[in-house]
C-alpha cells in the first residue's frame, strides 16, 4: 500500500529532468532517496504501469526516471556507505522496472510507446553506462567490504529474468562486462571463498534444483564473463599478466569448476528437464570448464590428468575440441605461445553423454 503512491510519483512524466534541476528540487530528490523502500514484487502495479501518460506508458516514463537519476545523482556519488547501500536499493527498482517490461501483457500500450521504452533500454545497453555502473558497484564495495549487493544488483540487472528465467544480456553488453570492466575479477574475489569449499556443501548453498540463489547467479555471471574475456587469448597470455586471474587463482578455478561441473552434471543429466535459471548455470559452466581443459591440454593448469578428478569426467568436456594451439613440435611456434583459444558456445551440452559412475 505504501508502495503504489511512490510508484505513481515515479512513474510521472519527467520526474527526474524536473528534480535535478536546481538546488531546492535536488533536496527533495535526496528526501525522496532516503525515503526509499525495497522495491515491489515482480509483476505488482502492472495495470498502473501499463497507463498511458503524455504519449507513453507509465512504465516508460518509470524506466526513464529511475535510468536519469542514477545516471546523473547516484553513479558519481557512490563512494560513501550510505551511497553504496542506496545505489543497491535503486537498482533493485531499476531491476524490478526492467523485469515489467517482459511480464506486462498490456502489449498493445507498450507498444505506443515503444520508442521511448527502447530509448531507456538502450541507455542501460551503453558503454558508457555500464562501465559507469560496474565502477560504482566496484567503489559500493571497497566502502563495504562485507556486502557483495553493488556486484548482485549488476548481475541481476543484465543476467536475471523474473521467476527465474534466462536471461541473456546482448552481446555488446556482455562484450563491455569482459573486456572494460574489472567484473571476472570482482566476482571471482566474491567467489573464491566458495570453490574452497566441499562441492556438496557448495551444491546445496545454490539451492538445486533451482539454482537461483545469488551465489549461483554470480558463477554464471562469472563463468560466462570470464570465458569471453580469455577465450580469444594466446596461451602465453593466458598464462601471464594479462588474464585478470593469477594463476593460482586459475587453478583455484579449475578445481573447483572441475568438480562442481561432475556433480552437476551427473546429479541432473538431462538438460531439457532443467528449470531457465538452473540450465543457465549448466550452460556457462559447462562452457567454462570445456575451455579450461582445453587450455590445459595444451598447457598444464593442473598438475597431473589425475586433477581432474575422475576419470570419467572427461566425459564432461568429450566434445571440446581439443586442438594444438599453444605449442607444437615447431619451436617458433612453441615460443610464441601458439594461437587463440576457440572456446566453447556451451549451448547444446546434452552431447556430453555423462555417465554416472557406478559404486564400488
Amino acid at each position: 500500500a505504501k508502495r503504489q503512491p511512490l510508484v505513481c510519483l515515479l512513474s510521472t512524466p519527467q520526474l527526474a529532468d524536473v528534480l535535478l534541476a536546481e538546488a531546492p528540487q535536488r533536496t527533495s530528490l535526496q528526501r525522496l532517496l532516503g525515503l526509499l523502500p525495497a522495491a515491489p514484487q515482480v509483476g505488482e502495479f502492472m495495470p498502473l504501469l501499463s497507463e498511458e501518460v503524455a504519449g507513453a506508458s507509465r512504465q516508460a516514463w518509470l524506466l526513464e526516471n529511475l535510468v536519469t537519476v542514477l545516471e546523473r545523482q547516484l553513479l558519481p556519488f557512490a563512494t560513501a556507505a550510505a551511497s553504496s547501500r542506496l545505489l543497491s536499493l535503486w537498482l533493485g527498482w531499476l531491476c524490478w522496472a526492467k523485469d515489467g517490461i517482459s511480464t506486462s501483457s498490456n502489449t498493445g500500450q507498450a507498444a505506443e510507446g515503444g520508442a521511448r521504452l527502447q530509448a531507456q533500454l538502450d541507455r542501460l545497453a551503453s558503454a558508457v553506462f555500464v562501465r559507469a555502473l560496474v565502477q560504482a558497484a566496484e567503489n559500493a564495495a571497497s566502502e563495504r567490504p562485507e556486502s557483495n549487493d553493488g556486484l548482485l544488483a549488476v548481475c541481476k540487472l543484465y543476467f536475471a529474468a523474473p521467476e527465474g528465467a534466462e536471461r541473456d544480456p546482448p552481446p555488446e553488453v556482455l562484450q563491455i562486462l569482459a573486456f572494460a570492466t574489472p567484473l571476472a575479477s570482482r566476482l571471482f574475489a566474491a567467489l573464491q571463498e566458495l570453490m574452497r569449499m566441499p562441492v556438496d556443501i557448495v551444491f546445496s548453498i545454490m539451492d538445486p534444483p533451482a539454482f537461483s540463489t545469488p551465489q549461483a547467479l554470480q558463477l554464471r555471471v562469472f563463468c560466462s564473463v570470464y570465458a569471453l574475456h580469455t577465450r580469444s587469448m594466446y596461451d602465453y597470455e593466458f598464462f601471464g599478466p594479462a588474464n585478470p586471474l593469477q594463476i593460482r587463482d586459475v587453478q583455484l578455478l579449475a578445481s573447483f569448476l572441475n568438480r562442481f561441473a561432475y556433480q552437476f552434471v551427473t546429479t541432473f543429466p538431462e538438460q531439457a528437464q532443467l528449470v531457465p535459471s538452473a540450465r543457465a548455470v549448466r550452460v556457462s559452466i559447462s562452457a567454462l570448464v570445456g575451455q579450461l581443459y582445453s587450455r590445459h591440454c595444451r598447457r598444464a593448469i593442473l598438475p597431473g590428468e589425475s586433477s581432474w578428478l575422475i576419470q570419467d569426467s572427461r566425459l564432461l568436456i568429450r566434445r571440446a575440441p581439443v586442438v594444438d594451439l599453444g605449442g607444437n613440435a615447431d619451436a617458433d611456434s612453441s615460443a610464441a605461445g601458439g594461437e587463440p583459444d576457440g572456446g566453447l558456445d556451451g549451448g547444446d551440452d546434452d552431447r556430453m553423454d555423462v555417465e554416472v559412475p557406478e559404486a564400488a
